[in-house]
């Protein structure tokens, strides 16, 4: 099985002019702030892929795919020139990247029965070219703040670059559903990716924001019918363990002004954490007649305090007192319910 694409991207970036409360003005204004520089950009490339699976026996398999990708530079990365809403940082666009291209393998094996399905996927990923996010730092080697825009402070400053990167990883998935047993399932997954720069020294080898390993697992009791009423009856309890992920590009504190303890909590790299989750659904049936199905969830049910690493406000300026860590932690104790009611017009 194969595939190829031909994509071309045209980028065509105009002047603005702003005033220091960012309404937009004439480039002719006195004092205006030259905001986004007019840039044009033209990117075409090649992509495509070529894969197969080998089923050894009714059982076993395995699959192999080489795919060669081709990525250009979106208008975030290329004209950005201000606070990001949703991370509260200043991203610096930058019109000269290229386009990222990369060549990538993977391979996996697996086995599927009738009372266990289990696969092992590898792969590598050599990325040319590769567009993130950098913290700009000065001459003393402290982050750059930016305070230009009302209502957010001292917000770091990151510019978009590129360069010559590897990520390669992997996934195991084991899952357990006995046929002797049919009302239980055992499931287990583990991931892990290793992501850096070519040619850097240790201390900026690392990519940013490269999620770490994560294992998940997680036990489900099905029962095809409880009583009159109920059918299709599951309950489930898992656990998710995140590592804590120790290839950092940086492990500083981005927001500056704070006291000697807060600096020393913001330094510390980002700890994993282990969330305990439930759930539990059902079909409301009334003579043999499905009126509605429900489901209820309760995420983090131990409330466990925690910040994940891929999170951008964990070292914002909050929760500094006592708890030897500085910024904004992730959600706690979730409970949600959903209701699903079918709309059937037929008559009964």
């Amino acid at each position: 099985m194969g595939g190829i694409r031909y994509d071309m991207r045209l980028f065509n970036g105009h002047d603005n002019y702003i005033d220091a409360a960012g309404n937009e003005l004439p480039a002719s204004y006195p004092n205006a702030i030259h905001r986004f520089i007019a840039y044009t950009s033209n990117f075409n490339g090649l992509s495509g892929s070529l894969g197969s699976t080998f089923n050894m026996d009714k059982n076993f398999y395995l699959k192999a795919n080489i795919a060669q990708g081709f990525r250009a530079p979106n208008v975030a990365e290329s004209g950005s020139n201000g606070i990001h809403d949703g991370t509260v940082v200043y991203e610096i666009g930058s019109p000269d990247l290229k386009p990222e291209k990369n060549i990538q393998i993977d391979f996996a094996a697996g086995v599927h029965s009738k009372d266990i399905t289990a696969e092992i996927a590898l792969f590598n990923n050599q990325v040319n070219r590769f567009i993130y996010p950098k913290a700009v730092y000065d001459s003393n080697g402290k982050p750059v703040l930016n305070n230009s825009t009302p209502g957010f402070p001292n917000a770091p400053v990151f510019k978009y670059t590129q360069g010559d990167a590897i990520l390669r990883g992997g996934e195991v998935v084991l899952d357990i559903h006995p046929s002797t047993w049919p009302w239980l399932d055992f499931y287990a997954g583990y991931s892990l990716v290793d992501a850096y720069l070519k040619n850097q020294p240790d201390s900026t080898r690392n990519l940013p924001f490269i999620p770490p390993a994560r294992l998940k697992s997680e036990v489900t009791f099905t029962a095809k019918n409880i009583g009159s009423h109920l059918s299709n009856t599951y309950f489930k309890i898992g656990l998710l363990h995140s590592f804590e992920q120790k290839n950092l590009y940086q492990q500083n504190a981005i927001y500056t002004g704070l006291s000697s303890y807060e600096l020393q909590a913001s330094q510390t790299p980002t700890q994993g954490y282990t969330l305990l989750n439930i759930g539990l659904g059902s079909d409301i049936v009334q003579n043999n007649h499905k009126l509605y199905t429900v489901f209820i969830s309760i995420d983090n049910l131990a409330d466990i305090p925690y910040m994940d690493y891929m999170s951008r406000f964990k070292y914002y300026p909050v929760n500094l007192a006592g708890n030897n860590r500085v910024g904004v932690y992730n959600m706690g104790r979730n409970a949600s319910i959903k209701l699903i009611i079918p709309i059937n017009s037929s008559k009964n």
